[in-house]
């Protein structure tokens, strides 16, 4: 309340009423707070973003809360190749759609590995 009555003449806030402004500012104190953090919690959180995860995996009891495990280049390709094949054998897709799907992934894969990127149909190698 004490900034509101040292702030400047043309402050919106001194517009309101001091029964508005104290609402306002207490509007969450009856909402239960999850958790509450250290300042050291939230340097580790920060430095070693792996180990919170782990803790609050732990803390929480729950199973389902598991570290999303990176994709490798093998398992992209087997699922790319899987999208490949369904298109191929899909009845609703024309040969056209077969060969732009066939074009646009493998080349876009094996361009981005090399530093390569297209841009409008066009190849550059990136520097």
């Amino acid at each position: 309340m004490e900034t509101v009555k040292l702030s400047l003449e043309d402050n919106p806030l001194r517009k309101l009423n001091a029964a508005d402004i104290e609402e306002w500012i207490h509007i969450d104190d009856d909402i239960e707070v999850a958790a509450t953090f250290t300042d050291q919690e939230i340097i580790q959180s920060i430095t070693t973003p792996e180990k919170i995860e782990e803790n609050c995996s732990e803390e929480s009891g729950e199973e389902d809360d598991k570290v999303e495990e990176k994709i490798s280049w093998t398992a992209a390709e087997k699922g790319i190749e899987t999208v490949i094949k369904f298109v191929e054998q899909n009845h609703s897709f024309s040969l056209q759609d077969v060969m732009h799907a066939h074009m646009h992934t493998w080349c876009r894969i094996i361009l981005s590995q090399r530093n390569y990127k297209v841009v409008n149909k066009v190849i550059y190698e990136s520097i």
